[in-house]
């Protein structure tokens, strides 16, 4: 198990700067849900690295599309809204998050989850 780590910083949109910085190089894909939050996607392309869409359904994510994108594309990370997705409101079903949990083990990639509105779920 790799130990934990945090990093402190004035918003969620510097981490996620920092994080396409240390975690990517110019040509790396990072796949995101689609659609996404565009000031993500900014970053991510200023970043250089080819950014790739992985359709919503109203669970979360598609999974078999998902896996087939994780075996053609060797992404870096996947950037993940779960709770309350921005801009759809879709919240990924516990599910979901477990079978993200054991593909980004197998295929050896980050989750950069976002989750700016946990606190917000009643």
């Amino acid at each position: 198990m790799a130990p934990a780590a945090a990093l402190i910083s004035n918003c969620s949109l510097q981490i996620r700067e920092f994080l396409t910085q240390l975690l990517t190089s110019p040509g790396d894909v990072v796949l995101v849900e689609k659609p996404s939050y565009d000031q993500a996607i900014t970053i991510f392309r200023r970043a250089g690295v080819r950014v790739v869409g992985v359709p919503l359904e109203p669970d979360g994510f598609a999974g078999k599309t998902f896996e087939r994108l994780l075996e053609k594309e060797k992404p870096r990370f996947f950037y993940i809204i779960p709770d309350f997705q921005n801009p759809t409101g879709v919240a990924t079903s516990l599910a979901k998050r477990e079978i993200l949990v054991e593909l980004a083990e197998r295929y050896v990639f980050w989750v950069l989850e976002d989750n700016p509105c946990r606190d917000l779920r009643y």
